[in-house]
């Protein structure tokens, strides 16, 4: 009797939706999601972890951050080997970028947005848009700009600076010159991956570093 109760109204020979439950769901709650209308300025520092930094980001543990591609190089989560889950937003109706801070040269001062593909649930793309680094002789920053045009299209544009200092001594006195390298890029974010831009880079450089 119980167990007729039990199977009334039950339709077991309905098929039943299955979901399926993503192995990015917990990677993709780490990110605080944010809406680009107009235009963010992304930088980086050579203090990470200072109070007030805003690209700080939170903490991926190694299990998870292991999800990005390439990333078998880094054997732990310690020191250097560390990513950081920052913002996310919104390409399309079906990628999301994911503003993450990851290893560079000498410290996790690398700012590279991943493209996470919910049709194909993987990452489909990545690309750097800040880091700053340096040693005795040698310096460089790169600083990103993610902006819509005015077909409300995603873009994104990189500025990065080299200043190599050489030393000399002239008649006994030391003098030093510097050397310094300027490149940047113009790029697109379409669908799931990003393109460059065949346009007036100079004038946008010009616009971009004089925007705060």
């Amino acid at each position: 009797m119980l167990l007729g109760l039990l199977f009334t109204g039950c339709n077991c020979n309905s098929p039943q939706k299955v979901t399926k439950i993503s192995k990015y769901n917990k990677l993709l709650s780490l990110y605080k999601p944010i809406e680009i209308d107009d235009t963010i300025r992304i930088f980086s520092t050579g203090n990470p972890d200072s109070v007030g930094y805003k690209f700080n980001g939170k903490l991926i543990d190694s299990a998870t951050f292991r999800l990005f591609p390439g990333t078998e190089i880094y054997k732990n989560e310690y020191l250097y080997n560390q990513f950081f889950a920052i913002d996310k937003f919104d390409i399309n109706s079906n990628c999301i970028g994911l503003i993450t801070r990851t290893p560079s040269q000498y410290s996790c001062t690398s700012i590279k947005v991943y493209v996470y593909d919910k049709n194909l649930d993987r990452i489909t793309d990545q690309f750097e848009l800040a880091d700053i680094s340096g040693d005795e002789n040698w310096r460089f920053e790169k600083i990103g700009w993610i902006f819509r045009n005015n077909k409300k299209e995603l873009n994104y544009f990189t500025f990065r600076r080299d200043v190599t200092i050489h030393g000399m001594e002239i008649d006994s006195v030391a003098e030093t010159t510097s050397t310094i390298i300027n490149d940047y890029a113009f790029l697109y974010i379409k669908a799931s991956k990003h393109d460059t831009i065949r346009n007036n880079v100079k004038l946008s450089l010009y616009k971009f570093l004089n925007k705060k």
